[in-house]
Order: C-alpha cells, then sequence, then structure tokens
C-alpha cells in the first residue's frame, strides 16, 4: 500500500474510533438522521462533474450536504440551493495530512446526522488519475458504512487495469457494505473480476438529468446555419487531454473535408478547461485549421451549464468528442456521437446503445476513422437515430437506479 494512503488509513480508523466512541456510544445510539452527504467530483471547470451533481440535486429530495474540495469548484443551481448545504473539507480526498486530520475529523461529525453517504464515482474510482485520491473516496464510503450510514459509490466506470491503491481500498469498502453501482456492463464485468462486492448495473447519473436550454450561441449557430443555407451542424470537440498525446491537428482534415462535401457547419465546443486538460486552446486551434481548409466553422470560447450543452446537441447532426460526458449529453438527446476513448471507459456506455464501433482510439490515424464512421452516420442518420431512441428508454431506467433508497 503507498505510504500516504496508509497513513491515511491509519489516522481514519483513529479518528473514527475516537469519534464513534463520542457520537454513537456516549449519545447511546439516538442521534437523529437530518441530511445526507454526497460527495462531489473534482469540478473546477469540467462541465461533466457539474452535469452529474446536478443530476443528484434533481433526483433526491432530501436535504443534503454536498462535500467539496474548494466552494468555487461546484456551482449550486438557484433552485436547488433552499435544500442543499455545502461543506469545503479541503483535505477529505486531497491534500497533506494535517488537512486530512481536520477535514476527517468533521466528516465523521457530518456522519452523526447523516442518513447517507454518497460519492460521484464517475471514471475516479479506478486510480487512473490519482491512485491515493481514488483510495480515499473509496475510505470515506467504507467509514461511512462503518458508522451505520447507507453508502454508495455512484454512476463509476472501472477499467481493466486499476491501481491496487484504489481496487483495495474499494474491496474494503464494498465488503463492509457499500454499494457499487457500475455505469455499464463491461465496468460491472470488470469488477467482478476483481471481486468487488455489492455491483450494480446502472447508467451515468446524467442520463437522468432534466432539462435543457438556448444559449445566445446557439441561435447565432442557427442564424449562420440559415444564412448560409447549410444542411446542419455536426459539434466537434478537441480535448485537452487528447492533445497533449502529441498528435498532428491534421489529423482533423479528413473529417473537414466531409464537413465541406456534406455542406454542413463545424461547431467547435469546449467540454473541460482547467490546469492539465484544458480543451479551450486546442479547439482554437481546430477552429483555425478548418477555417483555413474553408470549412464553415463557429467557435464557442466558453464552458457551457449543462443544460446548455443539452440544448446544443438536440439538434446536431452528429457529435464528435474526446470527452465522454459531451457523449452522453448527446446520446441523452438520441442523437448520435463519435467518441475518442481513453482508458476504455467508453466503450461500456457504447456497448448499452449498441454503437461499439463508434469508439475510436486517439491514435495517429484517427481522424481517418473518425470520419469513415461520421459518413456511415450522415447517410444513415434517420435509422441511427430511431435505435438510440430505443435504447435510451432503458439506459435511463436503469441511471434512475443511482438513487434507489436516497
Amino acid at each position: 500500500m503507498d505510504t500516504r494512503t496508509q497513513i491515511r488509513s491509519w489516522l481514519g480508523w483513529a479518528i473514527f474510533l475516537v469519534g464513534y466512541f463520542f457520537l454513537k456510544v456516549l449519545s447511546f445510539g439516538k442521534t437523529k438522521a437530518e441530511y445526507q452527504i454526497l460527495i462531489a467530483p473534482p469540478g473546477g471547470g469540467n462541465i461533466g462533474d457539474q452535469a452529474m451533481v446536478e443530476s443528484f440535486l434533481e433526483n433526491t429530495t432530501k436535504p443534503t450536504v454536498l462535500v467539496v474540495t474548494r466552494k468555487a469548484d461546484i456551482e449550486l443551481p438557484a433552485h436547488v440551493q433552499s435544500s442543499f448545504r455545502m461543506v469545503e473539507l479541503k483535505g477529505l480526498i486531497y491534500g497533506n495530512v494535517v488537512h486530512y486530520i481536520v477535514s476527517f475529523t468533521r466528516f465523521i461529525g457530518l456522519l452523526s446526522k447523516a442518513e447517507s453517504v454518497s460519492v460521484v464515482g464517475a471514471d475516479i474510482m479506478d486510480g487512473a488519475y490519482n491512485p491515493v485520491a481514488s483510495a480515499a473516496r473509496a475510505n470515506a464510503v467504507f467509514f461511512a458504512s462503518k458508522f451505520g450510514c447507507k453508502a454508495k459509490v455512484l454512476g463509476f466506470s472501472w477499467n481493466g487495469a486499476p491501481s491496487d491503491i484504489a481496487k483495495n481500498a474499494l474491496l474494503q469498502a464494498s465488503n463492509q457494505g457499500a454499494e457499487l453501482c457500475l455505469r455499464d456492463p463491461l465496468s460491472a464485468k470488470r469488477a467482478r473480476e476483481d471481486n468487488l462486492a455489492n455491483v450494480v448495473e446502472v447508467a451515468d447519473l446524467v442520463f437522468e438529468s432534466t432539462g435543457a436550454v438556448e444559449t445566445d450561441e446557439l441561435l447565432a449557430v442557427k442564424d449562420k446555419v440559415s444564412e448560409q443555407n447549410l444542411a446542419g451542424y455536426v459539434l466537434v470537440n478537441a480535448s485537452g487531454l487528447i492533445s497533449k498525446k502529441g498528435l498532428d491537428v491534421a489529423e482533423w482534415h479528413a473529417l473537414g473535408e466531409l464537413l465541406k462535401k456534406q455542406n454542413l457547419l463545424a461547431v467547435i465546443i469546449p467540454h473541460v478547461s482547467r490546469p492539465g486538460g484544458d480543451d479551450i486552446p486546442p479547439c482554437k486551434e481546430l477552429y483555425n485549421y478548418f477555417f483555413h481548409l474553408g470549412v464553415q466553422v463557429y467557435l464557442i470560447e466558453r464552458l457551457f451549464a449543462p443544460k446548455e450543452v443539452r440544448g446544443i446537441t438536440k439538434e446536431a447532426k452528429l457529435v464528435v468528442t474526446g470527452r465522454m460526458h459531451l457523449a452522453i449529453m448527446s446520446l441523452w438527446n438520441a442523437v448520435p456521437a463519435i467518441t475518442l476513448a481513453t482508458q476504455g471507459k467508453v466503450d461500456g456506455l457504447k456497448q448499452m446503445f449498441d454503437i461499439k464501433e463508434y469508439s475510436i482510439a486517439p491514435e495517429a490515424g484517427f481522424g481517418s476513422q473518425v470520419a469513415s464512421k461520421a459518413t456511415e452516420v450522415l447517410a444513415d442518420q434517420v435509422a441511427l437515430v430511431d435505435k438510440l431512441t430505443l435504447r435510451l428508454a432503458e439506459v435511463k431506467a436503469r441511471a434512475k437506479l443511482n438513487f434507489s433508497g436516497l
């Protein structure tokens, strides 16, 4: 076990035992549950993270304490603010030992009046990004379950080679009774093969989101389509994670030529903007490349709110993206999505919709594959939309299982 994780585990047990004695034993177990706890994902410039939290807010009615690393990371929509309280615990998931001691002590205090504790799992439970943080999330639901709270990890993927640190922590949590909500059949299969317990097959939380709104940018896109007598628009996302692989922007050449041939507007849209994975610079680079190629192109230069994303995907002919939650918010509208997939986390999503062929590895030569699949989609779009619509009802029903018991 990683040294930092081991230290956190020892400290966690010490704080837990003291807290349990004072809060449970000395109170004779009579503390009344007043709220549920949701441990938020990192957020801070990630539309997908914001969308998952909003879905939880929209699908649960109990008073909720939203635990964040920084209050600026997640925005609480105005219509739910009255029933949610945000608590900043900067060391619960990240930070040094001192921050952890302070944050975990406060967390144990919160458990004394909590009915349940849920963690937004997303793609951050298998240690692919940060094994210590993944283990910290698993430890939070382990101690919550130990304390007597209902504990869940919501809608998460599990890759084929998880970190041992993350896997062992989640194994301990699931054996203690925490419910693991795997968001696709492939992830659930992998989790069972790794002997994780209490596995429930669900779908991503965002499939149970509500509402879509139009923005000024969408109105501008529609105006451009009308004025230029275009056949519609295609959303294209250039992911900051994929741009770090050093792939040449010319990979997009074949797609650009296809869009010209099909008389379609390319709408370039960022989905994440934060250090280590900012989409805005590669999106601007792609805009310039398409412009000089002679493609009709429109650049969105800000991050949309989730409802705005669902608004602009609704009327797109196709979405091409390196970000999973942009694909999800496209499929939410039964709009086809071609996804440049990293870590194997998209394959299970596409399996649910029976469109596995629209998951493409972001490696040299991906551009010609994207253009080939885009040609297929545009040639048989009505039939594909009908197929996605039929699948969507089942996927939404699976997404609802995340909130069972909450």
